[in-house]
Formats: structure tokens, C-alpha cells, sequence
């Protein structure tokens, strides 16, 4: 089988045969004319092949362009679904442990909440550390909330017959109907603390008893590890109750009460670290030494049949 040639191969072998042949003196003018025909097939076969490599790495470049459209609208049309909050909460839940910090302004009220609070959640079992000292333990187990006060040696053992309720697979649950029925705002990418994180938001009106506060939920996500980076809520503070100012009708009794309008409340939860060792003694439900323990049951919270 004969090799197959490019047409330039061909068009060379010509253009050195006709150079090196001998020829009984041939006319100046048919030798010039030949060449010079030779040299225009060569250039033109020249630039023949290399359109062709141009329009072959444009034709490749064209199809990488119009798959990473492709791509992007594919994730594009995955966040705006709200699909990366589902997947960060999802992995919230499934996380065998996670660290957060929580922070708490009510301005203009004269009552504040802890300022302050570290959460260290595993296994079910959560403790929250106020910046006051102050802590608290959960356990699913032992179906408790121990509150422990070492400033004042006090212990409140507060017993749920209902078990520990797991807040963020409710809070999970709430997002995914909220999502379901397109009830949240894609804020797009934002950049926080240097991050840039991807932000949903939801938002309730003011209720009757809400002082004409309206109440929003914004999540961070780090979507590229569908994580979940930070909470922003804003929203009625609780109705706090304050004296009156009146004396208690009899000694020893509650002295009289009045319910505050709520003020606008801003939480923000940092959540630090996921799939940790946490020490188990953060979760440890004894009564220190010496404490004073009171005992108490929330008919709130039923046993379970």
C-alpha cells in the first residue's frame, strides 16, 4: 500500500525535483515562472493547513466554552433552587459533632439575653456556655436539662418525659417546606469575614403581638463544601416581664408585673468546626459538690406513648 502524503510533501518533491534536474538549458524565463508557480501551491498548501489547526482549536475551544456554560447554568440553577442550603443542612444533621458560637444584641431593652454563648453539640447531647459562667447540658438519654450556675452553686434539673428535642432537624425541616414552596430569597454570593459565602433568606411578617417587627433567617453557605457557615436572625425579642414599680400585695409574694413590647432581637451564629472530637466531658450531667440542686418537671413536654 502506497504512504499516504499531504499535498505539501508532494508540492516540495516537485519544487526540489525541478531544481536539481538537468535540463539542456532551459529558458531563464520558463525555469523563474515554474518556481515561482511551485513556491505559491507550497504557500497556499501552507496556509490551507493551518486554517484547518486554527479551526480545530477553535471548534475545541468553542465546545469547552459551551459546556462550561453549560455547567454553570446547571449550577446556577441548582443554588437558585436552594439546593446547596438543603445539602449543608443535611450535613449539619449527619456531622457526629459541631462547634458554634453564638451572639445576641437587643438594643434599647432592659432586659438582655446572654451576650455570648458557645455550643458544643455530639452524639444528640448539647451544652451551651454562657460568657457569664453559666451552662447548660442536654442529654437525649437521660431525658434532662441540667442548668448549672457556679457563681451561685445552684443547679436546676429540669426533666422533659418527651425527650430532647433536636432543634436543627426542626430547623432543617422548616427550611425544606420553605424551599418547597419557593419561600425564601437567593441573595446571591456574599462576602463575609473575607468569605465568599452563598446567602438565602427568609422572611415572616409581623404577628399581633410583634410590635410591627418582622421577623428574617439569612444562611451562609460555603457552597463548594455544603457547609454551613453562618445563621443571621432578626426579628421580636421575647415578652419580657418587669416590675411595675407597685409593692407585692402581701410579703413574700410576687410583687406586680408588666409585659414589655418586644424589641428588635439580632442573633448571629458563627458555626466553627464539623465532625470533631469533642471532649465528653463537655456533655457530663453531674451535680458538682456542694451545689444547690432544685428539681423541676416541664408538663410541656409530655412523655412520649
Amino acid at each position: 500500500m502506497s504512504e499516504a502524503r499531504s499535498p505539501v510533501d508532494i508540492v516540495e518533491r516537485a519544487a526540489a525535483a525541478i531544481r536539481g534536474a538537468t535540463i539542456p538549458d532551459p529558458p531563464a524565463e520558463l525555469t523563474a515562472a515554474t518556481l515561482a508557480a511551485v513556491q505559491l501551491q507550497v504557500a497556499a498548501a501552507r496556509r490551507a493547513r493551518r486554517r484547518r489547526r486554527i479551526m480545530r482549536n477553535v471548534t475545541l475551544g468553542g465546545l469547552m466554552v459551551c459546556l462550561a456554560v453549560a455547567v454553570g447554568v446547571v449550577a446556577f440553577g441548582d443554588a437558585a433552587q436552594g439546593k446547596p442550603l438543603l445539602r449543608a443542612l443535611e450535613n449539619q444533621e449527619k456531622a457526629k459533632s459541631f462547634r458554634a458560637v453564638r451572639r445576641v444584641t437587643i438594643p434599647g431593652s432592659p432586659i438582655q439575653e446572654t451576650p455570648e454563648t458557645r455550643i458544643y453539640h455530639a452524639d444528640g447531647k448539647t451544652r451551651s456556655e454562657g460568657s457569664n459562667g453559666r451552662y447548660d447540658v442536654a442529654d437525649p438519654v437521660t431525658k434532662k436539662l441540667v442548668s448549672v450556675d457556679p457563681p451561685a452553686k445552684t443547679v436546676r434539673v429540669m426533666h422533659l418525659p418527651g425527650g430532647v428535642g433536636n432543634e436543627h432537624a426542626l430547623t432543617s425541616e422548616t427550611v425544606r417546606k420553605a424551599i418547597a414552596a419557593k419561600e425564601f430569597k437567593d441573595l446571591g454570593v456574599q462576602v463575609v469575614d473575607g468569605r465568599r459565602l452563598r446567602a438565602y433568606r427568609f422572611e415572616q411578617p409581623a404577628g399581633d403581638k410583634d410590635n410591627g417587627i418582622a421577623s428574617q433567617k439569612t444562611y451562609f453557605i460555603d457552597a463548594k463544601r455544603d457547609l454551613l457557615v453562618r445563621t443571621e436572625s432578626v426579628g421580636p425579642s421575647p415578652a419580657f416581664l418587669v416590675p411595675t414599680g407597685e409593692p407585692a400585695l402581701k410579703p413574700g409574694e410576687f410583687v406586680p408585673q408588666k409585659q414589655l413590647k418586644p424589641f428588635v432581637r439580632t442573633e448571629v451564629v458563627d458555626y466553627l468546626g464539623f465532625d470533631e472530637d469533642l471532649d465528653p466531658a463537655l456533655f457530663d450531667q453531674t451535680v458538682p459538690p456542694g451545689y444547690k440542686v432544685e428539681e423541676l418537671n416541664n408538663p410541656m413536654t409530655p412523655e412520649k406513648p
